[in-house]
């Protein structure tokens, strides 16, 4: 299996009758990949995949229903399903990071969450899906950086008090790092260690 720059139609998928099908063995969607396709309303990927790259189907805006990330996913780069009209979304036991922009403005309505592995959700990550009220992690040592504006899920303490419980039981994630700085120059994030600037709440 060898990760590609560039995705070849018929080698590496199809997209027939508006259903985009990525071949097994691919590991990595290359940034840009599909961007802007309106061809595409459904999408079936890989059990081989690792990562999403940079807006790799943002703007396609007929893509709909729901996406599942298979469960060796480990990355969803910026922008990834920006702008699609995607209602639900089911998370593989391995997603990890989920980074800025990813799912931003869809028509998000539930997120199913297999993972226990999630390490940092980024900004603006789910941002403008107003229909979008609930996510349970399965974790307790997360960092959530601003990523629900305009959603129905609150910023403070005590809204994610009420929304994030372990799904083993009713314990609130009181070790979950919560940081609602408005912009992401109050962080760095690099070689896999998060650093937050000094003076921003979390």
């Amino acid at each position: 299996m060898v990760e590609k720059e560039k995705l070849i139609i018929n080698e590496d998928y199809t997209l027939e009758n508006g259903v985009l099908k990525i071949f097994e063995g691919v590991l990595h969607i290359p940034s840009f990949a599909f961007s802007c396709n309106r061809d595409i309303q459904s999408i079936i990927l890989p059990s081989t995949l690792i990562s999403i790259g940079k807006s790799a189907f943002s703007f396609c805006r007929n893509l709909t229903g729901t996406i599942i990330i298979p469960d060796f996913v480990k990355y969803i780069l910026d922008s990834s399903f920006n702008d699609c009209k995607i209602n639900k979304i089911v998370l593989g036991k391995n997603v990890t990071y989920i980074w800025t922009d990813s799912f931003k403005s869809n028509t998000l309505t539930e997120i199913e969450n297999h993972s226990d592995k999630i390490k940092l959700i980024n900004y603006h990550a789910f941002m403008d899906n107003k229909e979008f009220n609930k996510f349970i992690l399965n974790n307790n040592n997360v960092y959530i950086i601003d990523p629900f504006k305009d959603t129905n899920i609150g910023y403070n303490w005590d809204d994610w008090a009420k929304m994030c419980k372990l799904n083993r039981g009713n314990e609130v994630l009181k070790n979950t790092k919560i940081c609602t700085a408005d912009t992401p120059d109050n962080y760095t994030f690099e070689d896999g260690i998060l650093k937050i600037k000094d003076g921003v709440e979390v």
